[in-house]
């Protein structure tokens, strides 16, 4: 007879001790072996994960911000309102350098994972992505949301209110509110405090000041029926913190009655407006004109428009291009000078690096000494500016020039106006403003939104100013490669003497400084007189070729640069900005005061119309 089944598959009992015995001995190692890989594994998640995170997000940023650019409305975006192509660009590359390196290393993590443990790093991302979606896919999605997130801001509004309520009624008062529109119009722009005046229509005043706006409320005229309509000045202002303000609740107009008085309403209702939609008018063709235009075009404003009498024969074009400040007036504070200057030649030298040859714009050693009594022993304002500053003692002024005590030397940059504002005016054309010959008779018949004043003497009839005289200046071209340094020098009668090397070795020789003298021709006894100071100055001057004889006027002024916006509009309902009186430091200052005029600009129009109520 047979054994059972069960029999027959039951291990003999000294056989399944020693299986017991040998599994209890293999459990510790195998845990341990287990535990491990779970560790091992994990980490290779890990690792992967942030490497596959590092490649995807600065390439969806790229694609965000490529994309974004190009739509019309950007400007109201705050991480695309002030962004330029150059700028985008750069900061493109930068991103996609970064991408390529987190590509470089999943590649190369991927890599050692497959010749070292034999298993594939993508099917380790996918099985991250599978069961930990919850989790991993949520915190890239935010994570994603935070780089690339498009906050739209809140940029201003028209308010019009128009209240039904002020057409009922009966008698005189419904037909009166009838022919008067019951509307308040007013544009909130972002500036701190910024206070407007608008003729206000009846009610609406609780709205406003639930709005965070304080109105203060004027009654024009003599008090009148409470059934009568009424006008009052409202003004409001902006404040960045919530204010408690009391709102007028009886209100009564008084405009058509017997001696009220009327309030006085701006010809023209100006919008907000952007740099975009600004219509910018330059007045005048100098180098403080060109480069006010090409400051405009290069912060925003679209639409720029230079108009002047003349843009090829200025007093900027036969100025001496000398960087160092000129016939300024004394007793003027030189704050403002002295950050004008700065960076004008911080611009001047960038434009020297990058295309020096072309502008004309080179460095050399000079030499500025005087005969008339010395000044404290100090630096001007300026000195730190230029290479190689130093004072000159009195030995070495006067081998300079004789009779000459005291001075100073330095490198300073001079460049040749000419191919300067030729290249001024390229670039203008390059970026969308154009050129309109023809003389300007009044500042208020000109048609635009930004008028910006850069028209030298011209500025004593166009806006009045009779502070502007002349400065008449006579100079001399030459050709004389041999003199390759900078020498400038005033005797004790205050006569100047200067030659200014060009690099095509056309020398300037000057110079007069004949303060109102409205002479712009060519004088030969003033020319007679400049070759011989120079040719004290330096004896090889008489070794010159003569190439042309001209003269100036300067833009002077007596309280020195005129450069303010206006607090009134013009006729037309442009706001001004002037930028004139700079004398003979036109070429010292002009870029310096051209960032100034957008600034002031930029107040008025800025690039996104950003309200903070």
């Amino acid at each position: 007879m047979q054994p059972p089944l069960g029999a027959r598959i039951q291990p003999a009992p000294e056989h399944a001790n020693k299986s017991k015995r040998a599994s209890q001995e293999l459990a510790p190692t195998s845990l341990q072996y287990v535990v491990e890989v779970r560790r091992l594994l994990y980490l290779t998640e890990f690792l992967v994960l942030i490497n596959y995170v590092g490649v995807f997000i600065p390439l969806i940023f790229s694609i965000y911000m490529a994309v974004m650019y190009q739509l019309p409305n950007r400007m109201y975006y705050a991480q695309l309102a002030d962004l330029t192509k150059d700028e985008l660009y750069l900061a493109l590359k930068n991103v996609m350098f970064n991408c390529s390196l987190k590509l470089l290393a999943l590649i190369l993590l991927c890599s050692v994972l497959q010749c070292k443990l034999r298993f594939s790093a993508i099917h380790q991302l996918a099985f991250v992505l599978e069961t930990q979606w919850c989790s991993v896919q949520t915190k890239v999605v935010f994570w994603v949301y935070y780089n690339v997130q498009s906050s739209l801001q809140h940029q201003g509004y028209d308010y019009n209110f128009h209240f039904a309520w002020l057409r009922q009624g009966s008698g005189g008062a419904a037909s009166h509110h009838k022919q008067h529109l019951a509307s308040a119009e007013m544009t909130v722009s972002g500036e701190r405090d910024d206070e407007k005046e608008l003729v206000h229509g009846c009610g609406g005043s609780k709205s406003l000041c639930a709005a965070g706006v304080e109105l203060r409320s004027e009654k024009l005229g003599t008090r009148a029926p409470t059934c009568a309509p009424f006008c009052v000045v409202v003004s409001f202002s902006v404040h960045h913190r919530p204010h408690v303000s009391t709102c007028p609740t009886d209100v009564s107009d008084t405009a058509e009655l017997p001696g009220a008085a009327q309030p006085k309403t701006p010809a023209k209702t100006r919008e907000m407006k952007t740099a975009r939609d600004c219509r910018v008018l330059v007045v005048g063709g100098g180098v403080i004109g060109l480069t006010s235009a090409f400051a405009l075009l290069q912060s925003g404003f679209t639409s720029v428009r230079i108009v002047a009498e003349n843009f090829e024969a200025t007093t900027s074009h036969v100025a001496g291009g000398l960087w160092m400040p000129f016939a300024l007036p004394d007793g003027v504070d030189t704050a403002r000078p002295r950050r004008w200057c700065e960076v004008t030649y911080a611009w001047l030298e960038t434009l020297r690096q990058q295309q020096g040859e072309t502008l004309g714009i080179h460095v050399v050693p000079g030499v500025d000494v005087s005969a008339v009594d010395a000044p404290p022993v100090v630096h001007p304002y300026w000195a730190h500016c230029v290479d190689n500053f130093r004072l000159l003692s009195e030995e070495e002024a006067n081998e300079v020039s004789t009779g000459a005590t005291h001075g100073f030397a330095f490198d300073p940059l001079i460049y040749n106006p000419k191919p300067f504002m030729q290249w001024l005016h390229k670039e203008i054309a390059k970026l969308g403003g154009t050129f309109e010959q023809r003389r300007v008779q009044s500042l208020d018949e000109e048609d635009c939104d930004l008028l910006v004043n850069c028209s030298g003497l011209a500025a004593k009839a166009l806006a009045g100013d009779e502070t502007m005289f002349p400065i008449r200046g006579q100079i001399i071209n030459v050709h004389n490669p041999k003199l390759d340094k900078l020498k400038v020098s005033v005797d004790k009668n205050g006569q100047h003497a200067y030659i200014i090397p060009r690099p095509n070795g056309d020398i300037v020789l000057g110079g007069t400084a004949q303060e109102h003298n409205w002479n712009a021709e060519s004088d030969e006894r003033d020319a007679d007189g400049v070759w011989e100071r120079c040719c004290r100055l330096w004896p090889e001057v008489r070794n010159s070729k003569v190439i042309a004889k001209m003269a100036g006027l300067r833009p002077g002024r007596t309280g020195g640069v005129c450069l303010e916006m206006k607090p009134t509009p013009t006729k037309c309902g442009a706001l001004v900005i002037h930028n004139y009186g700079h004398s003979g430091s036109g070429h010292t200052l002009h870029w310096g005061c051209a960032q100034e005029v957008v600034a002031l600009a930029k107040q008025r129009f800025p690039e996104s119309p950003s309200s903070k109520l």
